[in-house]
């Protein structure tokens, strides 16, 4: 978390050469924070044996999707208030939501340019639907070892050759829940003994 708060308070360009190469350093390890998060998501969900998507779904609703739309109805007010009580202290153009139509209300909650009007919740928005499709990993998980590996290799093939940003969420979630897996923690465990033995 003190990682992600670093990375958004960073300062770039900033013409100092020391600033700018401590920023760089920085961004170096935050690269792997999101990662890390996803995959952190994916192995708690899938820790416990007994799999209840309603039980799920009810809890991530109060988790996830009321704030996430409590956020993004916070920023729309904020942007309204700017726009009509002080229009000159915001450019004209930056999300003005007074003249926005129905249809980039919608966006505003979805997607503005691939994010949330509330822009850091792009994190969230991902995991409400990867939440969603969790019964489709779920039955991944039940695979055999050989076909779940190739499910992740397949992912993060999708993900690399197509650059398909919600993938890289979903790699990393189905990494984290691969994880959590007996079978697979089982099987590490060996590989680990073998090489001690070797």
């Amino acid at each position: 978390m003190v990682g992600v708060i670093v990375a958004h308070c960073l300062i770039y360009n900033s013409g100092n050469i020391i600033m700018d190469n401590i920023a760089k350093m920085v961004m170096i390890l935050v690269v792997s924070i999101i990662p890390i998060f996803f995959s952190i998501s994916g192995y708690l969900l899938f820790i416990k044996t007994d799999y209840n998507f309603k039980e799920i779904l009810a809890k991530r609703i109060k988790t996830l999707l009321i704030p996430y739309l409590i956020a993004n109805i916070f920023m729309i007010l904020c942007y309204a208030a700017m726009h009509y009580f002080t229009p000159h202290l915001i450019n004209p153009d930056n999300f003005n939501v007074l003249k926005f139509s129905f249809k980039q209300f919608l966006q505003a909650y979805w997607s503005i340019d691939g994010f949330p009007i509330c822009y850091p919740l792009w994190y969230i928005r991902n995991l409400i639907i990867i939440v969603i499709i969790s019964p489709v990993l779920y039955l991944m998980l039940k695979l055999p070892q050989y076909a779940k590996w190739g499910m992740l290799i397949l992912i993060g093939f999708i993900y690399h050759y197509y650059s398909i940003s919600f993938c890289m969420g979903l790699f990393y979630f189905y990494l984290g829940a691969l994880l959590s897996q007996k079978d697979t923690e089982n099987k590490i465990i060996e590989i680990i003994d073998s090489k001690r033995i070797l």
